[in-house]
């Protein structure tokens, strides 16, 4: 297994997997996200391929310069996004995508990595805080039905 960056070769295989991660999203949305991905410098997508050339998982990375919650120093390497296979977790796949964005956020002149998390996604807050992420926020969105 190896981790790379994306180029638009695995586009189709990225937007499928991205599927399953944002459920709510349509096709065409997602398309249109990470074709718009691949065009900007200040965000990435790397992609983990077993030998067959399959991509089983992705993350996407952003650095930010404003705006992310409990962080005080920019710029922010900020993760948007990670997803594997079912079939391919718990086998360090996630971690290093992880590490691929750390690099990259490095190299982008960043001394913080963050990323979030919805409040009833247990599974994942454990991933982030196994790999070395602490909390530094929470936020509770509200919303009213106007009539």
């Amino acid at each position: 297994m190896k981790i790379q960056k994306a180029t638009k070769k695995e586009f189709k295989s990225i937007v499928n997997l991205a599927l399953k991660l944002w459920p709510n999203h349509s096709r065409n949305q997602l398309e249109k996200e990470f074709l718009e991905i691949f065009r900007k410098k200040n965000e990435v997508i790397f992609i983990a391929i077993i030998p067959s050339d399959k991509v089983v998982g992705f993350a996407t990375a952003s650095i930010k310069k404003n705006n992310v919650p409990g962080v005080k120093f920019y710029p922010v390497g900020y993760v948007e996004g990670i997803y594997v296979k079912p079939e391919f977790r718990k086998k360090d796949i996630a971690k290093k995508l992880v590490k691929e964005v750390e690099k990259w956020s490095k190299l982008n002149k960043c001394k913080i990595l963050a990323s979030d998390v919805e409040l009833k996604n247990v599974t994942s807050q454990i991933f982030h805080k196994k790999i070395g992420f602490k909390e530094s926020d929470r936020l509770v969105f509200f919303e009213k039905q106007l009539k």
